[in-house]
C-alpha cells in the first residue's frame, strides 16, 4: 500500500502541473486571438476609410473572420456569435460594394471585440 501511494502522489501532482499550464497556455491562446481580431478590424476599417481596393477590403475581412474564430471564452459566447454574423455581413457587403455598411459592421463588431476581450481580461482565475 505504501509503495502505492509513493507511485501516485508525484503522478498525481505531475498531471495537476500540466493542466495548470495548459490553462494558461489556453488563455495565452485567447487573449493573443482577441488582440489579433481587434487589430485586424482596426486595420480594415482603416483601409475601408482610405478607400482601399474591394478586393482588399474583402481578404482583411475574411483575415478577420479567420482570426476570431481562436477567440473562445465561454462567458462571451453568444456576443462571440453575434460579432462573428457582423463579421460575416461585413464581408458580404464589401462583395457587393456597400462600403457605408462595412464600416458601421465593422465598428459594431470592433465594439463587441473590445468588450468581450475586456469581460476575459477581467474574469475571475
Amino acid at each position: 500500500m505504501r509503495n502505492l501511494k509513493i507511485t501516485f502522489i508525484p503522478l498525481f501532482f505531475s498531471m495537476l502541473s500540466s493542466m495548470v499550464m495548459a490553462k494558461e497556455v489556453d488563455d495565452a491562446k485567447i487573449k493573443a486571438a482577441a488582440e489579433n481580431t481587434i487589430a485586424k478590424i482596426e486595420a480594415t476599417l482603416a483601409l475601408v476609410k482610405q478607400g482601399g481596393r474591394q478586393e482588399a477590403i474583402i481578404m482583411s475581412v475574411n483575415d478577420a473572420i479567420r482570426l476570431q474564430t481562436e477567440f473562445r471564452y465561454q462567458a462571451t459566447k453568444r456576443q462571440h456569435e453575434k460579432a462573428s454574423a457582423k463579421l460575416r455581413l461585413a464581408r458580404s457587403s464589401a462583395e457587393k460594394g456597400k462600403m457605408a455598411v462595412v464600416r458601421a459592421k465593422l465598428n459594431e463588431a470592433l465594439s463587441d471585440f473590445k468588450e468581450m476581450k475586456a469581460k476575459f481580461d477581467g474574469k475571475k482565475p
